[in-house]
Parts: structure tokens; C-alpha cells; sequence
């Protein structure tokens, strides 16, 4: 690169006074000179780096004017291209913040709209298993859509016979089908409010629905239990978006979603529902049941359930735990309320289900969890039982019981002692002693106090999750 070809004004110091100042004269000066301001090139690249924009001049330092007039090219050059990305190619008409800014002074819509959508976005989802996505209630062979059964958290109602719900693994959607012979309406419903504090949530708040759902002679309602809003399916032979919105009122009891048909044998596929509060249904919004609903959890420091969790100790579902009572299904039995009980397994420990492995021996006996189910599958229970223990002693020709191996399994020889026999005894023609540890185990006694075989343990607390 070049050097520095222009004029060097030597007179000048250093900056500081004549006395003590150095003058500007000599190899060392020329040479950092030189580094320093090498040739016009040098400043030009220096230049675009600053300014990211290439300037054809010729800089000298005699022509300081020109090195200033080209770094406020590089400065604009820059500084428009950067508002050029931040306007992103708005019109004239709203390319900077004050023409922004009365733009939506002006349109008080486009202001209220920005703001709904805002606060909708900070919402959550009220529908649980909002695409069917989980199905505890399947049969253990798929054989079609309708062995996946109903989704959890929903409930289906038909007084007919022949009514049916499941999965279209195909469609990827809830399937039901109305049954023949049923009188009136059946539905697929889900309980939104069933949360801790619902009402406090929702209660005199805006709540939008959106709905994708393929079907005809149905319609898609939501209700607090003071007013409802409802759409019809058009027929399109498509997937329809009914979007409903309701004011749910400061008594509302409830704030439920509905499919509907009276139509016999009419089938409806539901793809996706969602919803929040707010003038805005958005998808993508993280539901409001933080988990899933009926997982157990385990706590070892705590014996009072958290909220949104119950005990597993056996009680009938209280009313309003419709979203738990569809998971549980009443595998654990029904109480007289005709709801599922909870699985109560208070003082009694875990086995993970054997499913074929061979590795429970008396799985076959394994006795009912509550609706009739037995064997190898989850949730059916075994008594306790010890292993079996079992040994047997003989005595015999007792006059001479030196030496001789008398007893088996878990009983051994003690001490053998020598003893004098009467002569009118000539021998002892044969006794035998055993044990078996089995003729105290038997089903009347084995859940008595007095017979468990366990190891160490400690107690905790079981839960299940209900929102």
C-alpha cells in the first residue's frame, strides 16, 4: 500500500506546550504517520466499515472537509438503510413512528383489535385434550376407529344401543356416530370450567371458542347455564371453522362445549376445539390443565393432596370431576351416584403389570379391579402371601440315635444324646415331626395382623390429577 503523499505540517507538537512538548519531526513521526493515514484507500475501507456504503472520493488530510463531507455520506448511507429494514416496506404513508403513531390514533379499530389479540395471547387453553391426542379408555386391540372409545376428558351421550366414538387414525379426528335407534340429542361434551377458581377466571369475561369440524344435522354450542351460543354444520363436505363467542355471566354455573345431533346413524368428525378468554380463540396457547389428567403422583413430605389433586383412598368421584370420571371410566367400580370411584391403595404397595412376562406366577388369580376385569392386566390386586417353607424330622429306633441324618428341608439335626432304654423297650418303632410355614397362610388369614411378609418401607401419599 502506498504511502501517505500529501503535505506533513512538522511544526506541531504533541499537544502539550512548547516547553515541554516533542516536536512532530523525524522517522518516528514519519512512520507512524505513514500506519496511520497510509493512502486514501485506507480511509475509503475504514469508511465502509463504518458506514456500509462505498464512496468514490479522494481524501487528504489537507482536505479535511472532504474526509468529514464522505463520513456523513457513510453515516447516511447507513442510517437509511437501516430505517429502510425497520419499515420493512410500509407505505409512504406509515414509513415512520409519528405517521405510525396517527395512523392508529385515527383508526381506534385497528387499535382495540391490537389490543385484543394482545390479551389473548396471554391466555390459556380451556379445552383439554384439545386434539385428541389421548385415549386411556382404548380396547387392547385396535380393530377400528371406534375400539379407541371416547377421548379423555370428554364425555359422548346417546340412549341408543348402537352409538359409537373414536379415532379416524386416517382423518386424525374424534369420530362419533349417533346410534339408530336413540330418542333425542346426543352429544360429545367437555366441562371447561372444571379448574380451581373457574368462576373467578371466568365469570362476567368474554370467551371465544373455535372449532374445525366435518359433518351435517349437528351443532357445535357452548353454554355458561344462563345463555348459550350456538352455530349449525353447512353441509359443505368439508372441515367447517365455527367460531362462537359468549359473555359469560357473573352466575354462570358452568361454561360447557357441545356437539349435537338427533339425527340417527349421523356421523360428525371433530378435529380440533380451542379456546380462551378474550376476543381471540388462539391454537397455540398452553392449556390450562398443567399436566396430564389422572396421573398419580407421589409426595413423602405432605399428607394434604395439593390443589387440583385427590387422595387414591376409594371414594365415589364427587359431582363436577366430569373430565377425571371420563379417564377413570369406572374401572375401580361406580359408587351409587353411578360415578367412578377412585382406586384405593392406601397401605398396600405397587407391582408394575406383568403383560406376559412370565414373571408374576399367579397373575391368573389376580382378582378384579372394580368392574369385573381380573388377571393380567392393570389394576387388579393380588392378597399377600409368604413364600412357602417346608421341612420334616423322623425319630426312629430312638434307643441308639447316635449317628443318622433325621430330619429335611428347612429343619437340621440338633445335638444327638445318648439315653438308657428300659429293657422291656427294645426299640421306638418310628415318629416324625414337620413344618410348613403354608398351613398358616390361607385367604381367611392373610390380611390378619399376624402373618405379612414385607420388606422396609415408608409411607407416602398418593394423588391423582383432576386439573
Amino acid at each position: 500500500m502506498a504511502e501517505f503523499n500529501g503535505i506533513k505540517i512538522t511544526e506541531y507538537k504533541d499537544g502539550r506546550d512548547s516547553a515541554t512538548g516533542t516536536l512532530a519531526r523525524g522517522s518516528t513521526f514519519n512512520n507512524e504517520f505513514n500506519r496511520l493515514y497510509a493512502n486514501d484507500n485506507y480511509l475509503k475501507d475504514e469508511i465502509d466499515k463504518l458506514g456500509g456504503a462505498s464512496i468514490d472520493t479522494d481524501v487528504t488530510l489537507s482536505g479535511n472537509s472532504d474526509l468529514k463531507i464522505a463520513s456523513q455520506k457513510a453515516s447516511k448511507a447507513y442510517t437509511d438503510a437501516t430505517i429502510a429494514a425497520l419499515i420493512g416496506g410500509a407505505p409512504s404513508a406509515l414509513d415512520t413512528l409519528n405517521e405510525l403513531a396517527a395512523a392508529l390514533n385515527n383508526d381506534a379499530g385497528m387499535v382495540n383489535t391490537l389490543l385484543a389479540k394482545i390479551e389473548a395471547s396471554e391466555q390459556q387453553n380451556l379445552v383439554y385434550n384439545y386434539d385428541f391426542r389421548y385415549f386411556s379408555n382404548q380396547r387392547s386391540t385396535i380393530e377400528s376407529w371406534y375400539s379407541y372409545k371416547h377421548p379423555d376428558g370428554w364425555v359422548f351421550t346417546d340412549s341408543g344401543t348402537d352409538g359409537e366414538i373414536g379415532y379416524d387414525t386416517v382423518s386424525e379426528c374424534c369420530k362419533f356416530q349417533t346410534s339408530s335407534d336413540g330418542a333425542g340429542t346426543r352429544s360429545l361434551r367437555q366441562a371447561l370450567h372444571e379448574f380451581v377458581n373457574w368462576k373467578k377466571l371466568l365469570q362476567g369475561k368474554t370467551v371465544t371458542l373455535k372449532a374445525m369440524v366435518k359433518g351435517a344435522n349437528a351443532t357445535v354450542r357452548i353454554t355458561d347455564g344462563v345463555t348459550s351460543q350456538s352455530a349449525a354444520l353447512q353441509n359443505t363436505g368439508g372441515i367447517e371453522e365455527i367460531t362462537l363467542q359468549i359473555a359469560v355471566s357473573a352466575v354462570a354455573t358452568e361454561l360447557t362445549v357441545l356437539f349435537e345431533s338427533s339425527t340417527p346413524s349421523n356421523t360428525i368428525e371433530v378435529y380440533k376445539v380451542y379456546g380462551n378468554r378474550g376476543n381471540y380463540a388462539i391454537e397455540t396457547l398452553p392449556c390450562i390443565i398443567q399436566g396430564k389428567i389422572g396421573e398419580v403422583l407421589t409426595y413423602d413430605a405432605t399428607e394434604t393432596p395439593p390443589t387440583g389433586e385427590l387422595e387414591l383412598n376409594g371414594i365415589e368421584l364427587p359431582a363436577g370431576y366430569t373430565r377425571l370420571n371420563s379417564f377413570l371410566h369406572g374401572k375401580f367400580g361406580t359408587g351409587s351416584n353411578g360415578r367412578s370411584k377412585l382406586r384405593n391403595g392406601r397401605g398396600m404397595f405397587e407391582r408394575q403389570w406383568n403383560h406376559g412376562a412370565g414373571v408374576d406366577p399367579n397373575v391368573v388369580s389376580r382378582t378384579t379391579r372394580g368392574d369385573g376385569t381380573t388377571g393380567d392386566h392393570v389394576g387388579t390386586k393380588q392378597l399377600d402371601a409368604g413364600q412357602r417353607i417346608k421341612g420334616a424330622v423322623s425319630m426312629q429306633n430312638l434307643g441308639y440315635p447316635s449317628s443318622g441324618n433325621y430330619s429335611s428341608g428347612a429343619l437340621s439335626n440338633a445335638d444327638l444324646i445318648s439315653y438308657f432304654v428300659p429293657s422291656n423297650i427294645s426299640f421306638v418303632d418310628y415318629m416324625g415331626i414337620s413344618f410348613d410355614s403354608a398351613n398358616s397362610i390361607s385367604p381367611s388369614t392373610a390380611k390378619t395382623s399376624d402373618f405379612e411378609t414385607r420388606s422396609i418401607n415408608y409411607a407416602v401419599l398418593k394423588t391423582i390429577r383432576w386439573c
